[in-house]
Parts: C-alpha cells; structure tokens; sequence
C-alpha cells in the first residue's frame, strides 16, 4: 500500500482518536493495549480469510478455516 502518511512502527500513547475513521488504511499487526475500544466497528471483508487471525484479549482469537 502506498501511503502519503505513513505511521509504521509508531506508538500513540494518552492520544484520543474518538470519532476517527481509518478508510483504506493498512492496520497489519496493530497492537491496542490498555485503550478504551468500545463501540469499535470493524467492517473488512479480509478480516477472517484463510490465516489471519484475530485475537481479543489474547485468549479468544478468532481464525479462520483454510479453504481448498
């Protein structure tokens, strides 16, 4: 993904982003520790594809199945 901004490998910490929207953006290996996440949309059709994964609270992930 070509990015005009690009924040790799940064950390935001006591930052607000309330409201934000995050459109076309590469949120690959995203950490969120310690932040509030409630009422948090996530709409990615990719999100469960084969191999990906995602983990709450690191105990429940969520992945998906290999499709042959």
């Amino acid at each position: 993904m070509n990015s005009q901004h690009s924040f790799e490998r940064q950390t935001f910490r006591d930052a607000s982003f309330a409201g934000t929207r995050f459109v076309s953006c590469d949120l690959t290996r995203v950490v969120v520790r310690g932040s509030e996440v409630s009422r948090v949309e996530i709409d990615s059709p990719w999100l469960i594809e084969a191999g990906n994964t995602l983990l709450v609270n690191e105990s429940t992930s969520f992945r998906s199945s290999t499709r042959n």
